[in-house]
């Protein structure tokens, strides 16, 4: 999963805000707490992919505490995802938990949950359903499942990541390799079941 630029969200946010009908309560950016947001997900030991600064706060204008090193290891012990949600229209037959949703107005696209489902946004509720996050999800060969919409702006992501006993790192360009705990428990890798690292998975 791609998680774009910090310096857009200014621009984006002034124009999700005109989208929004004021009576409706959303808190943009959307957070999402103890965030790890892909399938098998999890936190633990990470190893260093890119010469990557630590930073005070989820703030790339924030203090530079020190600086992870290619080839070493860091303890990763939680994350937030600051999303700007995208903006869709339906255009086919809700999937499931979506057919309640008012084909009328328009949904916001928040956070990814895994398995295809998303939460989405409408007239004060939130739900989890399974739908397209991009454009190009549906340009070719659409899945019925996840094509009952299209995408106006695609919802944007910034994942960080806390350091035990440190700051924070932005995922952008994935400086990190995350845990994934779904590979890790395949008979190939069998070896690494009983690692203490290795957390539970984490939406």
């Amino acid at each position: 999963m791609k998680f774009r630029c910090i310096t857009k969200f200014t621009f984006l946010l002034l124009t999700l805000f005109a989208s929004l009908n004021a009576a409706e309560e959303l808190s943009i950016p959307y957070t999402v707490e103890n965030s790890c947001p892909f399938e098998g997900c999890s936190y633990g030991i990470w190893d260093v992919l890119k010469e990557t600064p630590v930073y005070m706060e989820t703030d790339v204008n924030s203090e530079i505490l020190g600086t992870l090193h290619v080839g070493t290891k860091a303890i990763i012990e939680t994350g937030v995802s600051y999303i700007i949600p995208g903006k869709a229209k339906i255009s086919g037959e809700p999937y499931k938990a979506a057919k309640k949703l008012d084909r009328n107005e328009y949904i916001f696209i928040l956070n990814y949950l895994g398995e295809g489902y998303s939460r989405i946004y409408q007239n004060g509720e939130i739900i989890a359903a399974k739908v397209a996050r991009t454009k190009e999800r549906c340009s070719e060969n659409p899945n019925w499942r996840y094509c009952w919409v299209d995408i106006l702006e695609e919802p944007i992501d910034q994942w960080w990541v806390k350091v035990k006993d440190s700051g924070w790192v932005p995922m952008e360009d994935n400086p990190l390799k995350p845990i994934d705990v779904l590979s890790q428990l395949m008979p190939h890798n069998k070896h690494m079941w009983s690692d203490p690292t290795i957390a539970r998975p984490l939406m």
